[in-house]
């Protein structure tokens, strides 16, 4: 597959790759098409999934230094998953226990957006991994159980086309993995139904915060009137508002950016 430019050979200068790799970090790096990293890039950009593994298993038996290895992988494994998130998702499936290393953080990240692209198809994936087992026992991101971190992507695009099904996936966890799966999971165009699910799964005393920190991604993006319109969509009522826009106050200018 990738052979001629995964071989040790007259010519390829890996150490040149390195660079190039590091190069390819740069916001003004610029790689040269007609180079060994370059062409590399080339064939990867042409490559069926079936291509993208077959290309990753001689790139794993080469003999190619372990960091510039390591960094090939990834590029491949990364851009498998945005071809065929699914595919991706089992054939590396020893690694979804593993979120906080690169290759579970990029099945992740696949995963999120299928599940925006395709909530059912990501859903009954899920669960079938949730019935057999393969998410039991992992954890990263804090010590984030790893199914909450997959529930995350999914509660958040469930929040914006199926709300009452993202409230019965939640009620669904242990209550302790609650509050950590819907925390910090709006969008815009989720607020209200995210709200109503703050109200009902996030502790009292950590209601009007998780709003403050809305009011305060809002105010950032449009100002006070951006806050206005969050407030009226979350339905806040009179007490929340005034303590709401007290508390935003208090946090001084608007420069500070949205958390997501």
């Amino acid at each position: 597959m990738l052979d001629r430019l995964l071989r040790r050979r007259r010519g390829m200068q890996w150490d040149q790759i390195g660079a190039q790799l590091h190069l390819s970090g740069s916001p003004t790096g610029r790689i040269d098409e007609t180079s060994d990293y370059g062409r590399f890039l080339g064939e990867v950009e042409k490559m069926s999934g079936p291509q993208l593994i077959a290309a990753y298993d001689e790139l794993v038996d080469s003999d190619v230094p372990g960091d510039v290895k390591i960094r090939l992988q990834a590029q491949l494994i990364g851009k498998l998953v945005g071809r065929d998130t699914e595919f991706a998702l089992e054939r590396f499936s020893d690694y979804l226990r593993e979120p906080s290393g690169e290759t579970g953080a990029l099945l992740i990240a696949g995963f999120n957006d299928w599940a925006v692209k395709s909530p059912v198809k990501a859903e009954l994936w899920l669960d079938a991994r949730i019935e057999d087992g393969s998410l039991d026992g992992g954890s990263g991101q804090g010590e984030v159980p790893v199914r909450v971190l997959y529930e995350r992507g999914l509660i958040r695009s469930l929040l914006m086309s199926r709300p009452d099904q993202a409230g019965a996936r939640l009620e669904a966890l242990p209550e302790g993995s609650r509050a950590l799966a819907l925390r910090g999971n709006d969008m815009p165009q989720s607020q209200a139904a995210y709200a109503k699910l703050v109200r009902q799964y996030l502790p009292a005393a950590e209601q009007e915060g998780d709003f403050v920190r809305m009011a305060v991604s809002a105010r950032y993006m449009e100002g006070e009137e951006g806050v206005a319109k969050l407030l009226d969509r979350i339905s806040a009522t009179a007490v929340e508002r005034e303590a709401i826009r007290k508390r935003v106050a208090g946090q001084g200018g608007a420069g500070v950016p949205p958390v997501r």
